[in-house]
């Protein structure tokens, strides 16, 4: 079973902008395609691998809890 229905899943991608997701793909394959960030990955914990990601790439707000 489909996790959304083609009608609704065909409907929001049709309103999706190209442009900027093959973007931000550029983005994220630079990102996570440099061999440094790989190793690092490879190399830490998931506890302190988990949110990084998310602050450094996505640019999230820090929080105490979240560093």
């Amino acid at each position: 079973m489909a996790l959304f229905q083609k009608t609704v899943e065909q409907k929001y991608l049709k309103q999706l902008d190209a442009a900027l997701i093959n973007a931000k793909y550029r983005e994220f394959k630079a990102y996570f395609g440099n061999p440094d960030i790989q190793e690092n990955i490879r190399n830490s914990k998931e506890e302190q691998y988990s949110v990084k990601p998310l602050i450094q790439y996505f640019n999230f707000p820090r929080y105490p809890g979240n560093i």
